[in-house]
């Protein structure tokens, strides 16, 4: 990916991220619930695109969440958002999961 698409690319995510945020605090999400009573101890999401859903989890027991999307800068952005939580757990890969067999 050039430098330049690749910095809009990351500008892009940070706004969608940011917009995900003042979303979240305001919506109350029932598949969230649902997965909370699962009481996963790992979360896989297939096409997280910048990690948005993965976010919600932030804070929970749960040992690892892994998001797949076929976007690498995508990882960048999470990476930076997740660098003061101290858990090197937190697996990124990007991909469409329409598209997986």
């Amino acid at each position: 990916m050039p430098e330049e698409s690749q910095k809009e690319y990351l500008e892009y995510l940070a706004s969608e991220i940011a917009l995900f945020e003042g979303r979240a605090a305001s919506l109350a999400d029932p598949s969230l619930e649902q997965v909370r009573q699962l009481s996963p101890k790992r979360i896989l999401d297939l096409g997280c695109g910048a990690g948005q859903e993965l976010m919600k989890f932030n804070d929970d027991s749960i040992e690892l969440k892994v998001g797949a999307d076929i976007q690498f800068a995508a990882g960048e952005v999470f990476r930076k958002l997740r660098s003061n939580a101290g858990d090197d757990r937190a697996i990124f890969i990007n991909s469409a999961g329409e598209h997986l067999p």
